[in-house]
């Protein structure tokens, strides 16, 4: 009788192939229930070794240009579940539990518009001469080595090494469905981080800007000053570019590195400042410097690369910018 029914149940799966999609490398003599359900689709790819078992109320889904290969001698009991939208591949000799249920894909979901009909794939393998107990779950990206054994109820992702066991503990967790966030980008200017008042205030906003929807980044003339090391470690700090050091550098100093634009730019900034305050009757402050040599210097500027949604130029700094 044993033969009889095997030899039935290969005709009635050579039937289901000549009528499903895909394509089909499947050993003649099988013993599949007829209460198995098959769904292949187009250039879908379904190859089953010799001798695989699987007991009655199992459902197999191959989509489009998708690949599920089983290795000899592998045992399904009943209520399996492999759904495969990418590829699905499960060595020899191995045995499954009642239903376990095995996907490589996942439907995409947000907030605003719940569960959509769309999905992220990825590949699943499962070694040779594994044991998945009763109720497994695996879940997409998977790749399980070797002669494991996973122990019932358990929900596996990740690399499992070769010649593992694994079990689970029963907790149930609970967390709310979070949208990602698009995180604002904040630019932050400062000439240096030597011990002022502005300094001490900058580390303050700094601080006060530790949130997940808040990216800060800190550009600074000179990475140099006492309050260096107090600027807090989300902040991230952009590389120093030279040219950007001469606002405050002696120009002598600059005429010795060789800076010879930017230490005449400089001059002639000062020269400007002399004559205008003269003729307006104004003080002149180390600021009101920075803001002459800041307009005639930054046509020299290299540009701050990146996208902000807000740029501060502390300390009363000015900044020719381009709006990004």
């Amino acid at each position: 009788m044993e033969y009889i029914k095997v030899i039935y149940y290969s005709i009635i799966l050579w039937l289901k192939k000549i009528m499903k999609k895909g394509n089909w490398d499947v050993s003649f003599i099988q013993d599949i229930h007829p209460f198995v359900k098959i769904t292949t689709n187009t250039n879908s790819f379904f190859k089953l070794a010799k001798h695989v078992i699987i007991e009655r109320y199992g459902n197999i889904f191959i989509g489009k240009n998708a690949i599920l290969e089983i290795g000899k001698n592998t045992y399904f009991n009943q209520g399996m579940v492999i759904s495969c939208q990418k590829e699905v591949k499960i060595g020899e000799g191995c045995l499954f539990g009642p239903s376990v249920k095995i996907y490589d894909n996942n439907h995409k979901f947000s907030k605003n518009m719940g569960v959509l009909y769309k999905f992220k794939a990825e590949s699943i393998s499962i070694g040779d001469h594994c044991w998945i107990a009763s109720n497994v779950v695996i879940l997409k990206g998977t790749h399980i080595g070797k002669n494991c054994v996973i122990g019932a109820n358990c929900v596996i992702s990740g690399n499992i090494p070769d010649y593992t066991i694994v079990r689970q503990k029963d907790n149930l967790i609970i967390e709310e469905m979070r949208e990602k966030l698009m995180k604002k980008k904040i630019l932050v200017i400062m000439p240096s981080m030597f011990i002022g008042g502005a300094e001490r205030s900058l580390i303050g906003l700094l601080d006060s800007l530790h949130r997940e929807d808040i990216e800060v980044s800190l550009f600074l003339f000179r990475h140099e000053g006492e309050l260096m090391s107090h600027i807090p470690a989300h902040v991230n700090i952009l590389p120093q570019v030279n040219q950007y050091t001469t606002f405050d550098r002696p120009i002598v100093d600059l005429l010795k590195s060789k800076l010879f634009l930017f230490g005449l730019i400089r001059i002639w900034s000062k020269i400007v400042l002399n004559i205008k305050v003269k003729i307006k009757r104004q003080n002149k402050g180390v600021w009101k410097s920075m803001q002459y040599t800041s307009y005639y210097i930054s046509k020299l500027l290299p540009v701050i690369k990146g996208k902000y949604d807000l740029a501060i130029s502390f300390q009363g700094v000015p900044f020719y910018m381009k709006k990004n």
